[in-house]
């Protein structure tokens, strides 16, 4: 809520358009500061998988994030378990603030599903993975802004699902050949896009 704002600076920097629409009744300068994206050539895939000792033969499937409950980790878990012979990928730390959300998750991890915690080459999985499935929703006090992994991934040229959440003005679909939405209210419709995705034939849910 900008009208409890009690602190003012001589200029706002923001990463987003929808943050700069949020402070526009309050008058001091803003400018719109993105983070870039440099599109980088994929390597071989089996090479790459290989990099990181995974097997070329299996599908495999991305998530990076902080472990919270905005970043939604529990429905990436979901899908893992529709799919148990596709390798799901889980980089992020599970820090102790959020010991609450991530503990059963971790007790519950189902076996097709690797937590790799913070890593230093995440660009080797953007390389490597099949689909790049980014399950964050936000919450009303806790929303998304421009999560710098979706630009990433779209660096590293990573097929995308994700939501398309209001914070982000529909700034995504011009990346339409990289980026597809999921269904807020329709998990099967969901897992169905998944298996399109990973081209794993007519598999569908009804």
């Amino acid at each position: 809520d900008t009208t409890t704002k009690k602190y003012f600076p001589d200029k706002f920097m923001f990463v987003s358009d929808w943050q700069i629409q949020q402070y526009k009744d309050i008058n001091i300068p803003s400018v719109l500061v993105e983070y870039p994206i440099e599109y980088i050539e994929r390597p071989n895939r089996e090479e790459a998988l290989r990099n990181l000792h995974l097997d070329p033969a299996k599908k495999h499937v991305l998530h990076v994030g902080l472990y919270t409950s905005r970043k939604n980790q529990a429905e990436f878990f979901e899908y893992a378990k529709q799919f148990p012979d596709v390798e799901f990928h889980s980089l992020g730390n599970r820090a102790d603030n959020f010991k609450w959300y991530w503990e059963p998750l971790a007790t519950n991890q189902p076996s097709n599903l690797t937590w790799w915690n913070e890593r230093s080459d995440v660009d080797a999985f953007y390389q490597a993975m099949d689909l790049f499935l980014f399950t964050s929703r936000g919450h009303e006090n806790d929303k998304e802004t421009m999560p710098l992994v979706i630009r990433e991934a779209l660096s590293y040229q990573i097929p995308q699902l994700l939501y398309n959440l209001p914070v982000y003005l529909n700034y995504f679909d011009k990346y339409s050949d990289k980026i597809s939405y999921l269904e807020f209210d329709d998990f099967n419709a969901n897992i169905n896009k998944i298996y399109q995705h990973l081209g794993l034939g007519n598999n569908t849910i009804d």
